[in-house]
């Protein structure tokens, strides 16, 4: 994404007229925690998590 505001707005305003948005592959590149936070989508569909069985930092975000 070149511009996240342009895109955080595009998003509040499908919000406004009541569409859901989603966020795919979560946590691959530069789609972290910190592009969430600021695009506030409904859903996410997160990367694949590995090691989750053996972090619990990766369990405790994925269960957030």
């Amino acid at each position: 994404m070149v511009d996240i505001s342009h895109v955080a707005n595009i998003i509040d305003t499908y919000r406004r007229l009541g569409f859901a948005t989603a966020l795919d592959d979560l946590g691959a590149g530069n789609a972290g925690l910190s592009l969430l936070a600021r695009l506030k989508t409904d859903i996410i569909k997160l990367k694949m998590v590995r090691g989750i069985d053996a972090s619990l930092p990766r369990r405790m975000i994925v269960e957030g």
